[in-house]
């Protein structure tokens, strides 16, 4: 599972962004997700239980990085 890959798309979160972030764990996906997050959308602080489920809603897990 060396190309296994998470990936979260900024625009399937209701934004109007190209952005799309991956890596090869939930975690680095994410890390580079929120870093956008804060950069691109001004976005501070942390997330609602609601919009959590969200973001895990939209993962996309697959094995082609």
């Amino acid at each position: 599972m060396a190309n296994e890959c998470y990936e979260l798309k900024c625009s399937d979160l209701g934004t109007q962004c190209d952005y799309v972030a991956q890596g090869h764990t939930k975690d680095e996906m994410m890390e580079r997700a929120v870093r956008h997050d804060a950069e691109v959308h001004n976005h501070k602080g942390g997330y609602s239980d609601e919009e959590m489920v969200a973001i895990n809603a939209a993962v996309i897990h697959n094995q082609d990085c």
